[in-house]
């Protein structure tokens, strides 16, 4: 089976790569993460990010991820119980609960994150400096251009 043939016999030849990409790149990596850390897809999406940015809001987690908000919100209620994030009130403005890693959170992800680096390493060993440098550019200009698509 040739798939770069059958990828450009769709009405989306790029986008179809992408989805391709995204989808073996991501699952096993999921189920590994599940299976070590008994975390599922939302509480790593908001561990994740969180790791990037204390802080954050479930809305803007939402934001940085295209995930809903039902399934954002699921994670950090997970991660909370589980004693790895806590949420703080907004001082300027009560209403908004700011999320944050805790200790163990800290812990949890410096297990995780040489899974992270050394997956995307393998992905990207074929390529070289400039060109991963070339693609973060373009990768960059296609997700400014897909939020001003809706």
């Amino acid at each position: 089976m040739d798939l770069p043939e059958i990828f450009d016999r769709t009405v989306m030849p790029l986008t179809y790569r992408l989805g391709y990409l995204v989808n073996y790149y991501r699952e096993p990596l999921m189920r590994d993460i599940e299976g070590r850390f008994g975390l599922i897809r939302p509480e790593w999406t908001v561990l994740l990010c969180l790791s990037a940015q204390q802080g954050l809001t479930a809305s803007d987690i939402c934001d940085m991820t295209g995930h809903l908000r039902a399934a954002v919100s699921r994670g950090v209620g997970l991660l909370e119980k589980k004693g790895l994030i806590e949420r703080v009130g907004d001082e300027s403005d009560g209403r908004r609960l700011r999320l944050f890693l805790t200790g163990r959170g800290r812990e949890v992800f410096a297990r995780i994150e040489p899974l992270l680096q050394a997956r995307e390493d393998a992905l990207l060993a074929r390529l070289s400096a400039a060109e991963r440098e070339r693609l973060r550019r373009q990768l960059d200009h296609l997700c400014e251009r897909v939020r001003a698509l809706d």
